[in-house]
């Protein structure tokens, strides 16, 4: 949040964790505390399983499904693109930290090609409704 830009992988992550109190004991109703560390897990889980990276799995699996045209994972450094996002009133480019983080959120679209995957999405392209 201070805009020092540096990579954050999974075992920074789990490190940092690790060292972590909780919000409140397991299985406290109504509490809920939202993280990104299991983006981070499951996207690990989906390269070993598929024994792709996860940026291939994101593009054939979602971009091209959905002819998402600018979409992908962002991989370069060097890449002005994006616009930045802030944090409060604090603009942040921190791109080493795009790149690491691929499965939780290191993704670049348009606002018509977000849109267009919230809607197949709920539409259920992806998965099927249960009855």
């Amino acid at each position: 949040m201070e805009g020092h830009d540096q990579s954050w992988d999974l075992e920074l992550t789990i490190q940092t964790v690790k060292k972590l109190t909780p919000n409140f004991s397991p299985g406290k109703k109504r509490k809920a505390a939202y993280s990104d560390t299991n983006y981070q897990l499951l996207g690990t889980i989906i390269e070993i399983v598929t024994k792709k990276s996860i940026d291939e799995v994101f593009k054939e699996s979602l971009f091209d499904k959905l002819g998402l045209r600018h979409t992908y994972v962002y991989k370069d450094l060097f890449d002005n693109a994006p616009v930045p996002f802030y944090y409060k009133s604090k603009k942040l480019w921190l791109p080493k930290y795009l790149v690491s983080i691929p499965s939780e959120g290191g993704i670049v679209s348009t606002a018509e090609e977000s849109m267009l995957f919230l809607k197949e999405f709920f539409n259920g392209i992806f998965f099927q409704k249960r009855r």
